[in-house]
């Protein structure tokens, strides 16, 4: 009898010629070889084993198993652990090749604690998530929303939730009395001005966040009264808006890149539920289709803090999609791209930017669009595809787009208005057909329309990925 070390573990050694135990046990002892027997599955089972004292000089029981080798640490926090259960029970199975950018964001809020985690009312995650995960709270015990009306059309990982102008709504189920009047903060983080309607995050109509009326980078904060008070971004019109009130003179009011302290004395709290893209309980009003990444409710907080912590989320998202597969270099050209009843121009841009090809559709009524004609697309995997678009005022008829993949399927179907303004473009779909992106010039939403020879759509910094 010898006592080896079993391979890969370091506490435990093997008897290569164990005794034989005798009674029952002696047939199942008969089939083993230098100590080791096949199980019923053909796997390979040591038949003696003992505790190696790897410090001789300690005691120890001879049957003693290292808990910590073989029971490591958790990959990711109990707080973290217990929403991706939630999820899972939700039925969503999106959100798992983000579990480390959400994990980091929960607990990043949980080693804050207070009112970025305990005792916060509401916040969940619009991105890194499945449809069936956007009502999902972050912790367990906070108020579960209530969703209307969204489909997974609807829901871009990367960028979030848009809503629509009639029908699409987020109830938080959070009343507006519920928030202490002098002690309360609310907030969220936008990637996609809406079109039509004003509300982002209000309880009617003493606690609103809203995009203010004619002035884009406007918006207009109500906290605890019914004064009205807007705050200019100087930067842009999308991003993280939100209030805080900790006492009852002043609140602190953040833009994007602006946080100010505004003197309005608090009043009264709404009595309606918070909701998101639209009022209500209320006959629902405002509807805004807007596009929302994430948001919170709860205690006053310092709403940097949560704002740098949220940017982190949303670029720790996006890079999951770490795999260049197609980077444009329209500086150089438009080689890589075939017009279809139509000319690219490359380099070409309406102002002083880099990168960018125009596209102009032939005189006729036909169909108009570009083409990825090479890249390493293949039909089985998702991808990332990005880009910016511009189409000018000037244009007479075009006036937005769709992509698909080549002449088959519709994988993006966007009809912006003429704005004479880059617009980010980002969304997760497969090339399964086919394998060629297409950008298709629309009027008034038809791929068919008479071209007038000059007519322009403009692309910018091209680019698609996948994960590793």
């Amino acid at each position: 009898m010898a006592w080896q070390d079993i391979p890969n573990n370091p506490y435990w050694q093997y008897d290569d010629a164990p005794p034989d135990p005798g009674g029952a046990e002696t047939a199942l002892w008969a089939t083993s070889t230098n100590g080791i027997r096949l199980n019923a599955r053909g796997e390979e089972i040591y038949v003696n084993c003992r505790h190696k004292l790897i410090h001789p000089s300690q005691d120890s029981f001879p049957n003693e198993i290292n808990k910590t080798f073989w029971s490591p640490a958790l990959p990711f926090s109990p707080q973290a652990q217990d929403y991706f259960d939630r999820l899972d029970t939700a039925g969503d199975t999106t959100y798992i090749p983000y579990k480390q950018p959400l994990a980091n964001y929960i607990d990043s809020l949980v080693a804050l604690g207070g009112a970025y985690w305990d005792d916060m009312l509401s916040a969940t995650s619009f991105v890194g998530v499945g449809i069936q995960g956007i009502t999902v709270p972050l912790r367990d015990g906070m108020t579960v929303p209530t969703e209307e009306n969204f489909v997974a059309g609807d829901l871009n990982q990367l960028t979030g939730l848009k809503g629509d102008k009639s029908t699409k709504l987020i109830n938080t189920n959070v009343t507006g009395n519920s928030v202490s009047i002098n002690d309360v903060s609310f907030s969220c983080y936008t990637t996609e001005r809406g079109t039509s309607g004003r509300q982002y995050l209000s309880s009617f109509d003493k606690q609103v966040l809203q995009a203010g009326f004619t002035v884009p980078q406007r918006f207009t904060f109500k906290a605890q009264s019914g004064s009205v008070i807007n705050i200019d971004s100087t930067t842009d019109t999308v991003g993280f808006i939100g209030l805080s009130r900790d006492n009852s003179a002043d609140f602190d009011c953040y833009v994007m890149d602006r946080e100010v302290t505004q003197v309005a004395a608090s009043s009264d709290t709404g009595t309606t539920d918070f909701s998101l893209f639209a009022f209500r309980p209320l006959a629902p009003t405002g509807h805004n289709d807007c596009r929302i990444s994430t948001y919170h409710i709860g205690p006053a907080l310092d709403l940097a803090t949560l704002e740098a912590l949220q940017d982190t989320l949303i670029t720790e998202v996006e890079a999951v999609w770490n795999t260049l597969v197609y980077q444009s270099d329209f500086a150089n050209g438009a080689t890589e791209w075939t017009a279809a009843r139509g000319t690219n121009t490359a380099p070409d841009s309406p102002d002083a930017s880099t990168n960018v090809m125009s596209y102009v559709p032939n005189v006729g009524i036909q169909s108009h669009y570009t083409r990825l004609s090479t890249s390493n697309i293949n039909l089985t995997d998702e991808y990332l595809t990005q880009f910016e678009i511009y189409i000018p005022s000037s244009n007479v008829t075009v006036d937005g787009f769709k992509m698909t993949d080549w002449t088959s399927t519709t994988v993006f179907d966007n009809t912006i208005p003429t704005s004479d303004t880059w617009k980010s473009i980002s969304f997760i779909s497969k090339y399964e057909n086919v394998g060629v992106p297409a950008i298709w010039q629309t009027a008034a939403g038809s791929v068919s329309f008479n071209g007038n020879g000059t007519d322009k759509i403009y692309i910018r910094n091209f680019r698609v990925s996948k994960q590793s």
